[in-house]
């Protein structure tokens, strides 16, 4: 063979080891970093377990909202039992209004937070004044705007609406 015909045959197993040394090396740097990972990193990325992921769903218009007639125990100071009623609150059942409500809309701090039920201030307050009918509409980890969507129309039928929430800053989005 002349050596122009050498130098053509040679041009494409050049060019096919060079793609191949690409290819292995990527192939080892993935391989690498994949071993690092799993030895260096196992807790990070594991699933915080909390009220959130534990006791709420999939919303398409607010993202997630806390499942209905569930019972779910959540622990982090202290462990406590979730009962969410049929409206997906956590709180007693709401039936036809009777007397007059008071409704408190809210993020985690309304909703109880590492607080059984019957400790929350709701509950307190519902003691104090036995001729209403307090409601806790609290949704952990809601901020303003959803505390404002009520799908159930418990709170317009409320005398009284109050929103209460956790102070923090650049969070909520309607400030």
């Amino acid at each position: 063979m002349s050596a122009a015909g050498q130098k053509g045959a040679s041009k494409p197993r050049r060019t096919l080891f060079l793609v191949g040394t690409v290819f292995l090396s990527l192939l080892l740097a993935f391989a690498s970093g994949e071993v690092l990972t799993r030895l260096l990193w196992k807790d990070p990325f594991a699933l915080k377990m909390d009220e959130r992921t534990l006791s709420y769903g999939y919303d398409r218009e607010l993202g997630w909202f806390p499942t209905a007639n569930g019972t779910h125990q959540f622990a982090d100071e202290r462990s406590i039992t979730i009962h969410n009623n049929a409206d997906g609150f956590r709180d007693v059942a709401h039936g036809v209004k009777s007397r007059k409500r008071i409704a408190f809309l809210g993020d985690s701090f309304v909703w109880g937070y590492d607080v059984e039920e019957n400790d929350r201030f709701t509950e307190k307050l519902q003691g104090r004044i036995p001729g209403w009918e307090v409601l806790n509409l609290g949704v952990s980890g809601y901020g303003r705007r959803e505390r404002l969507w009520d799908r159930s129309g418990i709170s317009a039928a409320s005398k009284v609406v109050r929103s209460l929430s956790t102070r923090r800053p650049g969070v909520d989005i309607l400030g």
